[in-house]
């Protein structure tokens, strides 16, 4: 009898903290993974639009010196006007080269490698409100059953018996 209710109260506890434990598991996973996500696809955000600033900045500093170079250098006139604007001397012979399919390549954008995006089903259901209020439900009936489950006064009034020795 002593070692039943002893294994009872065992089993009690050890449910108990396997409810607690999953409850409060299930509700950090809601509460922090959408932000940690949000948070990451911000940075990213962020750091493409100070690369394009950056790239913004470097083509007005290429355009001051290309104006400065019009107003100042005859030659670069020269040179822009028979290459943007295709013009050429009366009497000249224009040649035109194709470009090579190499100087495509290297002049072509490369797609950022290694990304560590998650599934975007896993994001869809991550940030999905009805699954969100669904599992936070299951978190917090999960706390309440523990707390529930594990009655102190029920602990405090058993009885065991006595071993008598004699």
């Amino acid at each position: 009898m002593e070692k039943a209710l002893k294994r009872k109260r065992k089993i009690k506890w050890i449910l108990f903290w396997a409810f607690l434990l999953t409850g409060f598991a299930i509700f950090a996973v809601e509460a922090c993974l959408p932000k940690y996500y949000q948070n990451k696809r911000n940075f990213a955000v962020l750091e493409k639009l100070e690369r394009e600033n950056q790239g913004l900045k470097q083509e007005i500093e290429l355009a001051e010196v290309k104006m400065k170079a019009m107003r100042t250098d005859a030659f670069y006139n020269e040179v822009v006007a028979r290459r943007e604007l295709r013009m050429k001397k009366p009497g000249e012979r224009v040649i035109k080269v194709r470009a090579s399919v190499a100087s495509k390549a290297i002049n072509s954008s490369n797609p950022e490698a290694g990304s560590s995006a998650p599934h975007p089903l896993f994001m869809k259901v991550l940030f999905n409100r009805k699954i969100q209020a669904f599992l936070l439900a299951v978190a917090y009936t999960l706390i309440a059953t523990a707390f529930l489950f594990f009655n102190e006064k029920e602990y405090k009034s058993a009885k065991l018996p006595r071993k008598v020795y004699g």
